[in-house]
């Protein structure tokens, strides 16, 4: 599940974020097995034109984070990061049977359809 939270603070003003929850089976699928994993979130580009894909990247900017129970994550995307990428507000979604691939390098990755809702960055 894709969505666009926001949450108020303690000086009156509201953050802005993202989270994307990836399934216990996805999870799996890209061999997440610890707490946190370090994540590379990339916005495609030509053919893949709409598409997001998250990839296990030691050197990723985004941490998915394990939930308590289930084996499912979430990544957040904050506010600055998500800004001239993702509108902040859009109708949350799901993505079903989300495919996994391998790069040349053997790391796996999923990559998957955003709304055109997510994608309407304001100019």
């Amino acid at each position: 599940m894709v969505q666009a939270r926001k949450l108020g603070t303690r000086g009156g003003k509201i953050a802005r974020y993202i989270t994307i929850k990836i399934g216990a089976g996805l999870a799996t699928k890209l061999a997440m097995h610890r707490d946190r994993h370090p994540m590379a979130v990339q916005l495609g580009r030509d053919n893949d034109a709409g598409k997001i894909a998250l990839a296990l990247d030691i050197q990723g900017q985004f941490i998915a984070t394990k939930a308590k129970k289930g084996g499912s994550y979430t990544l957040t995307i904050n506010e600055l990061s998500a800004t001239g990428k993702f509108a902040l507000e859009f109708d949350a979604f799901t993505r079903d049977n989300v495919e996994v691939l391998k790069m040349q390098s053997g790391a796996s990755f999923c990559a998957f359809l955003a709304t055109a809702g997510m994608l309407a960055v304001e100019g």
